[in-house]
């Protein structure tokens, strides 16, 4: 693959894209704030959004009602891989909501805290869970920091 811009949300994204693919020339933390600034500073109206199938509307919206035109790429699907627990945790860390789909299909709630790396997954948290922490930044080493600041209280 050869792009000319290569633009992520992310960090963990933008390192494994520089890794195999190329340089990336803007990273954001949200899909929405990466779409704002593509409205802003696109000289050309028209970019390639590789998602998932379970991908949020925010990015494609805000490009559409801004008059750019998406060519989107599913590459990839993802999938539930339910697992029972037999102890309980006092703290339990979801990096997705798809994640706390998945660990709901074989577990309760219970009294857990649910740590969570956005805004997103603590939203889906909160259907759930009585106690949600959201991590400040949307990283794995955030969610670690939340972690050990909640039980450091």
């Amino acid at each position: 693959l050869d792009f000319e811009n290569i633009y992520c949300v992310g960090k963990r994204t933008k390192r494994l894209i520089e890794k195999r693919i190329g340089k990336v020339k803007q990273v954001e933390n949200s899909a929405e704030k990466l779409a704002n600034f593509l409205v802003d500073n696109l000289d050309e109206k028209e970019v390639t959004f590789f998602s998932g199938n379970l991908r949020r509307e925010d990015l494609p919206s805000i490009l559409e009602k801004n008059g750019v035109v998406l060519n989107e790429v599913e590459c990839y699907k993802t999938s539930l891989t339910p697992r029972k627990l037999d102890k309980k945790y006092e703290g339990l860390l979801f990096f997705s909501p798809s994640g706390i789909e998945s660990f709901l299909k074989e577990n309760k709630s219970n009294a857990s805290v649910a740590f969570c790396i956005g805004d997103t997954t603590g939203k889906k948290a909160q259907k759930y869970f009585e106690n949600v922490v959201i991590s400040k930044l949307p990283t794995v080493e955030s969610v670690l920091k939340s972690v050990n600041e909640y039980f450091q209280q």
